[in-house]
Order: structure tokens, then C-alpha cells, then sequence
């Protein structure tokens, strides 16, 4: 568990290096004894100290060394998350050390496109340069047979050498934690950063600590001797499916110390990712069983309440419902934060039942919640898919926070294109995927059609059946927009009659298609020009093409999307990356259950940001009460 190893890298540090002011000379003739090859490349202690703390976690198993490349830089592999080890020396005569450069910005970056977090173990130390005399640097280069050649690459690209750092002594051991979401409050370094012929490197990332405390997850004083998890924090996951909350609060620093699932193949899936046991039935744990936490996460199912409830309370409204298992955790434990999903219609079932049952709960257990449920779709934060859900966020009143301020982001899905947002694969995919024969001929019919007609914009099915067709339609008791449709349909045709004449002549009157291939849903007015350029659905209502803007919702899909510009359908990578899952989530090898398990997940990235909205709330408080205690 998250906290746990970090607990463990840290003891194994502590108990295993001297928090003494490390010598540089006696590092140096450490490594040439122990026949290290590379240890004329050591050119100062922190080097020295930092390949240490490599070697004994990499001899612990809780490091691989080398991890995953991009580009020409190399990190270290440790818990499905890329880390790399940095010593930074900090200079007793400046004021600001807390500005750290590490890895390069690009690759970085491409590091938190494919693992969606990478982190960093830094070693701090105070340094001591050597006296205008540079007695260092001459026994350094004296005692190495001259400059290393990586000395002299460094010199000619006119860098500060490194030969006059002559101590580092241990202050701070730092975990921080870099993603999507933090990491444009990093800086970019490119000081002194030249190649040999004098142009700029790359810059590297540029780590603000004192600025961005919010970067940390652990911090350790060698000195004093104080550790603390700034950011680290303990959730239960309710009705866990795959873990789409799990990931989220993982992202922000979170511990999950317990798990629920009843759904044999996620509880497969979620232990395939997360190393824990979720087949447990919430319906047979003891509240009191559950350990501590702090942040309850659930994505209950939506079921009908008793009526009989209304003058007895809301344990017997609740009775009998999942919603009752959250609500006798909650009533036990007081668990200070809550962050519930369901779907959209919520705030309408059972006529407003529900949502009223809900509320008077949750505010009867003392939480403090939003007037109406929170609906917010992963477009509004760039992820292309349309899929509107409900989020409760409830904080405890023991907390002093009097209401929530929830700030909802605002970004119009007309700004967003799927087929550019990086959710496809760059590469072939499995033949499996692609669509069949009959399926690209139903395709290159309709597309005929929607070039051939007249109008461009159709609000209304086409039913290729009603072409041509007399009866009275009148008279068979349809409902109201039945009768709506037959009319646009036979008014289609009039309009189009040659054209529509010929298709079906060409096409054999569509004697081979399916009935439902027959109909036809143009929803892209004038933005697509051609079904290739859209996306498709095979739907019992007809085959639906859509703009290519956002995805239509996924959920547990029977009938799976399909990309008009590649002619196949979504893969399960693909299903996972619009539920902001990372490249590195196992996905259940079998197609129809991955498709399944994402269509029922949560939205990652969404739950992500609520749950910060939700977690900022103390800090605005806090905020709130400094400025007034400052009047």
C-alpha cells in the first residue's frame, strides 16, 4: 500500500545511511576499493550518497534499476510508477533552495501521458565548496588519473564543474508525486544546460517546493528527526468495480485500506491492478470491522427508498438499499470527507424520492452537502466524451466548514475533437477490431445517401422503409411523433425522389440489410461531410452516426462505437483512456468484460477533480479565518 512502502524505502534509508556530513574524498576512494566501474563519474558526495540509496532499495526489490526510457532519459521502475533518485545540494549562502531541477520537461511529460503519475525520492544536502585554493579539484583530478571524460564534457559546454563540492550532509528526504494535474506548477531549468557545440539542452523540470508544498507526499528531517505525509490520507472504496476512485485518490496521494466488490471479474481486474482483495460484500462487514479513514468513496446503485419512511427516519427509509450500507459506515466512523457517483436521472427517480432521501440522510449524519446534486461530464474537463453524471461530495460539520463552494469547469465539448485528443492508438490493432464486409457495405450505402440528398441537416430517424410508401398511416393508432416521422420520411423522399429512386435500385432495395439497418441517424448537420469522418453506432433504434467532437457515453456496451476515419471499433486501451484510466491499467483480458468494466467505471479524471474541489474546502476555511484574524 502506498504509505506503507513509502514507509519502508524511508526506514530501510534511515537505518542503513549515516545522517553525517559524507566527505567527498573518502566517497571517492570508497568507490575505487569496491571496484565500482562508474565511479570516476562520481564527481561529488551527493552522487555518491544518492547511487547508495539506488543500490539498497534496488537490493530490497522496491526499485528496478534501470525503469522505463523516453527519449535518452532513463528512470527508475518502482510500484507501476516511473521514480528517479536526485540529490540536490543546498547552498548555506542562498536563501531559496527549494527550487529543484530533475528530469528532463519533455520526457516528463511523455512519462505522465503513459503512467498518468511519476514521482521523485530526493536526497537534500547541505554543500560545502571547496576554498579559492580549488586544493579539492587538483587531488580529484590527481587521484582519478586526470578528468573523467564525462568532467570534460561538462567543461566544454562551459557548466559549473562539480569537482569543488567537497561534503554533503543528509537534511531532507522528500517523496513528491508529479501528473496531469500538477505538473504546470512546476518551472523549466535550462541554466547552464548547453551542448558542446554551445546550443541549449532541453530544459528540465524545475520543482518549486516552497512555493507548491502541494507537490509533496512525504517529507523526512534528517536532522530532527520529523516525518509527515502532507498529503497522504486513507479511503474506503465502496462498490469499488475496477477502481476508478481508487486510481483518483491514488493520484492525489491517497491509501486504500479497504475495498468491496461483489463482481467476480472486476474484483480480478481490481486486484490485477492494485494488489487488493475486493471480494468482500459490503453487506456482511461490521462497521466497526472497517479501518479508519478518512475519504468514504462509493458508486452506489440507484434504487427506490421506502415512502413508508417519512415520520421514521431516514435508517428506515434506507433500510434494505446499498445507500443504507454507506449510511451505518458513516454513522459509525464520522468519516470527515464523502464522494458518492451515480447516474444522471438520480435527481428525478422516483419522482425526487431519492434525491430527498438522500439528502435528509446524509444531512442527519451531520454532513454538509450541495442543495442539489453536482452533475458534471469528463468534457467539461478536455476528456472527449460525453457522459453526464451525478457527484455528492459531503463533507463532516465536525470539519467547521458551514457550506461547499464547488467551482465546475466550463470547457464546451464544441472545443473538443475526439479523433485528435490522443485516446487512439497510434498503431494497427488487432484485426478483431476492424468492422466486418457487411457491416462497411451498410456503411458506404448510407454515406451515398446522406452525399445525395438535398438536406444537410435531419432532425428526425430515416426509415429507408417508408420510401415510396401510400398506405394510411393515419388510421393505425400511431403515437403522436411516430406520425411525425412517417410524414418527414414520405416528405424526404418527395423531395429527393430521382435520387433516393436510384440508390435503392443500386443497393437492391436494401433487401440485405437487417431491419434495423434500414433506419439511419445523421446527427453531424453540416459539420461532417461523410459517415468516414464521424462516429457510428449499430443501435436497435438504426445505425446513429455522430459528430466526432465527444464520445457518446460509454456504458456497459452492447453496442460498441465505432471510429469512421479507422472503420473498427474501440478497443478496450481505448475504452480505458476515455475513462482517464492510465496506459499501464491492466485491462481484463476478456473484450466483452473490459468493455463492461469501463462502461460501469467511474470517469477517473472527473472524480479526480471533484475530490480536490472537495479537499480545498478546509483550506479556504482556514484561509478564510487567517485574513479575518489579520483585520
Amino acid at each position: 500500500m502506498f504509505q506503507q512502502k513509502i514507509d519502508t524505502i524511508f526506514h530501510i534509508l534511515k537505518n542503513n545511511l549515516p545522517n553525517n556530513t559524507w566527505d567527498g574524498k573518502e566517497c571517492i576512494k570508497e568507490m575505487r576499493e569496491n571496484k565500482y566501474k562508474h565511479w570516476k563519474q562520481m564527481e561529488w558526495p551527493g552522487f555518491y550518497f544518492q547511487f547508495k540509496c539506488e543500490t539498497l532499495l534496488s537490493q530490497n526489490q522496491l526499485m528496478s534499476i534501470p525503469g522505463p526510457k523516453f527519449n535518452n532519459v532513463e528512470f527508475d521502475g518502482f510500484s507501476n510508477i516511473p521514480w528517479d533518485f536526485k540529490a540536490h545540494s543546498i547552498d548555506p549562502n542562498k536563501t531559496d533552495n527549494e527550487k529543484i531541477p530533475t528530469n528532463g520537461y519533455d520526457e516528463t511529460i511523455m512519462a505522465i501521458e503513459k503512467y498518468g503519475n511519476i514521482g521523485f525520492i530526493i536526497i537534500t544536502g547541505l554543500t560545502q565548496y571547496d576554498d579559492a585554493s580549488q586544493s579539492f579539484k587538483r587531488w580529484h583530478d590527481e587521484y582519478k588519473g586526470g578528468i573523467s571524460n564525462y568532467e570534460m564534457k561538462r567543461v566544454k559546454r562551459s557548466a559549473q564543474s562539480r569537482r569543488r563540492k567537497i561534503s554533503f550532509t543528509p537534511q531532507e528526504l522528500i517523496f513528491v508525486f508529479l501528473n496531469k494535474k500538477n505538473i504546470n506548477s512546476c518551472g523549466k531549468f535550462q541554466e547552464d544546460f548547453r551542448n558542446s557545440n554551445g546550443s541549449a539542452r532541453n530544459p528540465k523540470v524545475l520543482l518549486k517546493l516552497k512555493k507548491n508544498k502541494d507537490l509533496i507526499v512525504f517529507r523526512y528531517d534528517f536532522q530532527t528527526g520529523e516525518k509527515s505525509f502532507p498529503q497522504h490520507f486513507r479511503f474506503i472504496d465502496l462498490f469499488a468495480g475496477i477502481g476508478g476512485f481508487h486510481q483518483a485518490m491514488h493520484n492525489l496521494g491517497g491509501e486504500c485500506v479497504f475495498a468491496s466488490e461483489i463482481d467476480k471479474y472486476a474484483i480480478e481486474t481490481y486486484k490485477a491492478n492494485y494488489g487488493i482483495d475486493a471480494g468482500i460484500n459490503i453487506r456482511d462487514v461490521h462497521e466497526e470491522d472497517i479501518p479508519e479513514h478518512e475519504v468514504l468513496c462509493a458508486g452506489f446503485p440507484c434504487q427506490a427508498f421506502s415512502k413508508a419512511g417519512y415520520q421514521k427516519g431516514f435508517e428506515d427509509e434506507t433500510r434494505g438499499t446499498l445507500f443504507f450500507e454507506i449510511v451505518r459506515i458513516l454513522k459509525y466512523h464520522r468519516t470527515p470527507y464523502i464522494i458518492l457517483e451515480n447516474v444522471r436521472n438520480l435527481t428525478s427517480h422516483d419522482h425526487g424520492n431519492t434525491w430527498r432521501v438522500i439528502k435528509s440522510a446524509l444531512h442527519e449524519l451531520g454532513y454538509i452537502i450541495t442543495e442539489e446534486p453536482i452533475i458534471i461530464s469528463p468534457h467539461q474537463l478536455g476528456v472527449p466524451q460525453l457522459r453526464e453524471r451525478v457527484v455528492i461530495l459531503g463533507v463532516h460539520k465536525s470539519l467547521g466548514i458551514k457550506n461547499l463552494n464547488i467551482k465546475l469547469p466550463d470547457k464546451s465539448k464544441d472545443d473538443i475533437n475526439f479523433l485528435t485528443s490522443g485516446i487512439l492508438e497510434k498503431t494497427e490493432v488487432n484485426k478483431k477490431y476492424y468492422i466486418s464486409s457487411h457491416e462497411e457495405k451498410v456503411l458506404t450505402c448510407w454515406n451515398e445517401f446522406i452525399k445525395g440528398i438535398q438536406e444537410k441537416v435531419i432532425g428526425f430517424p430515416i426509415w429507408s422503409d417508408e420510401f415510396g410508401q401510400t398506405y394510411n398511416y393515419r388510421d393505425l393508432g400511431y403515437a403522436d411523433w411516430k406520425v411525425k416521422f412517417i410524414q418527414k420520411n414520405r416528405q424526404l423522399y418527395e423531395n429527393n425522389k430521382e435520387f433516393i429512386d436510384s440508390w435503392l435500385r443500386k443497393w437492391n432495395n436494401l433487401e440485405d440489410f437487417t431491419m434495423t439497418e434500414k433506419k439511419f441517424e445523421w446527427q453531424c448537420g453540416k459539420d461532417c461531410s461523410s459517415v468516414w469522418e464521424a462516429l457510428i453506432q449499430f443501435r436497435p433504434s438504426g445505425v446513429r452516426v455522430k459528430r466526432p467532437s465527444v464520445f457518446p457515453a460509454l456504458v456497459a456496451m452492447v453496442q460498441i462505437p465505432i471510429i469512421g476515419s479507422v472503420k473498427r471499433r474501440l478497443t478496450p486501451r481505448e475504452a480505458a483512456r476515455l475513462q482517464s484510466f492510465p496506459d499501464n491499467f491492466i485491462c481484463n483480458p476478456n473484450d466483452r468484460q473490459a468493455y463492461k468494466q469501463f462502461g460501469n467505471a467511474v470517469n477517473v479524471q472527473v472524480i479526480q477533480y471533484m475530490a480536490e474541489q472537495l479537499f480545498k474546502q478546509k483550506d479556504e476555511l482556514e484561509e478564510t479565518q487567517k485574513d479575518a484574524l489579520d483585520l
